[in-house]
């Protein structure tokens, strides 16, 4: 890679973790090109020049807080193996620094989930719709090997998706001992088999 296009990159990936910044803190509505050059300390025309309007810059950090989402949900699958933890404990870990160390990304991530709703209701920016079906089919491609069926990957990972959002929504620390007996309690119901005897190659998955 060459200096340009390596500076290149890195400028992108600033603007982007900017975005994410301005997203966590006062919401999507707030991302402008001017408010993420600021946060970033770049100029605006760099911003216009890796992101043309406001929705590819939104659309650009919806997919890479996803993208990203997916290879920490992949490594879970791998501490589950390699070391033979309890899957529910390995998520319940992740779910926890998701919600504590990690919070403005995955506060970022969530409010994007809604702008991407929101646009699929007036048919706008499909790729944002298409990002969000990918998303979700990332997390079951992880948890399918350890659950029962394919509707009860399903079902499980949109019951932790759902714990994680309300936690978030509610604006208060995690209780560490109730985020525990829910992701327990979850992985009893679906039937979750916890060890790397199910056989689970844990390539990160892009797609579903």
């Amino acid at each position: 890679m060459g200096g340009r296009e390596a500076r290149g990159r890195a400028s992108r990936a600033a603007l982007i973790n900017a975005a994410v910044a301005v997203i966590g803190a006062r919401g999507v509505e707030a991302v402008t090109h001017r408010a993420v050059a600021a946060r970033a300390g770049l100029s605006v025309g760099l911003v216009t020049y890796h992101f043309a309007t406001r929705d590819a810059l939104l659309a650009a950090t919806y997919v890479t807080l996803s993208a990203g989402n997916a290879d920490k949900i992949a490594a879970l699958a791998r501490d589950v193996i390699d070391r033979g933890e309890p899957a529910d404990e390995v998520m319940a870990d992740h779910l926890e620094l998701m919600l504590t160390t990690r919070r403005t990304a995955q506060s970022a991530l969530f409010q994007l989930l809604l702008f991407a709703a929101r646009q699929a209701i007036e048919d706008d920016l499909p790729e944002l719709a298409e990002e969000s079906r990918k998303a979700r089919g990332r997390i079951v491609a992880v948890i399918r090997p350890y659950t029962s069926s394919d509707d009860d990957a399903c079902d499980l990972a949109t019951a932790l998706i759902g714990y994680t959002f309300m936690t978030l929504s509610t604006g208060v620390p995690v209780d560490s001992e109730d985020l525990r007996r829910f992701v327990r309690r979850q992985f009893a119901i679906y039937s979750v088999r916890d060890r790397a005897s199910a056989g689970f190659n844990p390539a990160p998955a892009r797609g579903h």
